[in-house]
């Protein structure tokens, strides 16, 4: 395997881990709250969802930021495998398949991922947590 491709796999697999864990530290405050709040289960899906593309769009934006070139398939790419890890964690734990609208939720992490790689490949590079993780990339 080539030096690029390694650090495209390297890069793809460090914007996963940073995109669940984004959707760990939003869905786990939001539960803990939900669970003192009578809330519908309408508002509970719509909550799950908003948290899921957020986690698609930071996940794209990490990679689109480490990559710094062809942000909007790497955003995609890195939307799409965070959509397929949160919904074989679904499947792992409830052990039934989602059955409403999955096709759509797919798409839209896509897009949102496909939004937040445009956005990472256009951000400056200041120092900070995601600029110190590019010494861990380039080696």
């Amino acid at each position: 395997m080539n030096d690029k491709r390694k650090k495209f796999l390297r890069i793809l697999a460090i914007s996963e881990v940073c995109g669940l864990l984004f959707i760990f530290v939003l869905l786990v405050p939001t539960a803990f709250i939900m669970q003192f709040i009578d809330v519908s289960d309408r508002i509970c899906a719509l909550i799950s969802c908003l948290v899921l593309f957020s986690g698609a769009f930071f996940s794209g934006f990490s990679g689109g930021f480490f990559t710094r070139k062809k942000g909007m398939a790497t955003g995609g790419l890195c939307g799409a495998i965070v959509c397929v890890c949160m919904f074989v964690i679904n499947l792992i734990l409830s052990f039934e398949f989602v059955k409403t609208a999955v096709f759509l939720k797919f798409l839209l992490c896509i897009i949102s991922g496909s939004i937040g790689g445009v956005i990472g490949v256009n951000k400056r590079v200041h120092e900070g947590v995601l600029s110190s993780l590019k010494g861990i990339i380039s080696v």
